[in-house]
């Protein structure tokens, strides 16, 4: 029997992308479209915790939000999760203009998926994306609609045009292959009814006062540190067997 989650977003290609990460794992996600201000905040687990807050006064449990960011090392990690603002502010344009005279194109996805259950307990899953480049000028635009407005100047490792120049063929491949390892899969290997579901041995419980740096608000921390799953993701070099569950407090609560 599939289990319904709400999926918090009005983004249709996210939407699509994650019920393809999620196909096979006996989770059946509901697209539920929602509005709501978005925090700027200096970690993409902050913004995406606060988006779960805000559902929770509006959806039943239990629901998923995700947030995304881009991380440029020769920027100091900019953008970040203040990709949308930096959209807004100055467009594609503007992020190349900041990368003028930059050598070093690299960059990365971040991502965090926050599940919130019904007792109001939230749990945020994260990962460090594929590795990319920064192209130097943007792409005219496919017809294949995609779930981030950086495609046009975002270079997928082993290719040489950006993600929307891409053939629709060859974005399907690209998004099939990052799904096996994004955090909506993570989350389907640490949801209870899965087929994915694996057996975590006495996880570590850490009080607020020791828990890392960035997890103050953090009822506790609790490092799942296992061998890799045996879905097949994890025969790509960049799947590491270390997953980090964050339960947070969640003092909204949920619809009645």
């Amino acid at each position: 029997m599939k289990q319904r989650i709400n999926f918090v977003t009005g983004n249709t290609a996210k939407f699509s992308a994650a019920r393809q990460a999620l196909r096979g794992t006996g989770i059946d996600l509901s697209m539920a479209p929602q509005e709501s201000a978005e925090i700027q905040a200096d970690t993409v687990t902050a913004v995406a915790e606060d988006k779960a807050r805000q559902a929770a006064l509006h959806r039943h449990a239990p629901l998923i939000v995700e947030n995304s960011g881009l991380r440029v090392p020769a920027l100091g990690g900019f953008p970040g999760p203040y990709v949308k603002y930096t959209l807004q502010a100055g467009g594609l344009e503007g992020l190349l203009r900041l990368m003028d005279e930059v050598h070093d194109r690299a960059a990365h996805f971040e991502s965090c998926l926050v599940h919130l259950d019904e007792h109001g307990i939230l749990t945020a899953f994260t990962d460090r994306g594929t590795p990319c480049t920064i192209a130097g000028s943007i792409a005219e635009p496919s017809t294949h609609d995609g779930w981030s407005d950086l495609w046009p100047i975002l270079i997928p490792e082993g290719f040489h045009s950006p993600l929307s120049a891409l053939t629709a063929e060859e974005q399907d491949a690209l998004t099939a292959r990052w799904g096996k390892r994004s955090v909506f899969r993570r989350f389907a290997s640490w949801w209870p009814h899965t087929p994915l579901r694996r057996s975590y041995a006495s996880p570590v419980v850490l009080p607020p006062a020791t828990a890392p740096s960035g997890a103050a608000e953090a009822e506790h921390l609790v490092l799942l540190d296992e061998a890799p799953p045996s879905w097949d993701a994890c025969a790509d070099p960049g799947c590491t067997g270390r997953e980090t569950a964050l339960v947070l407090p969640c003092s909204s609560g949920t619809d009645s």
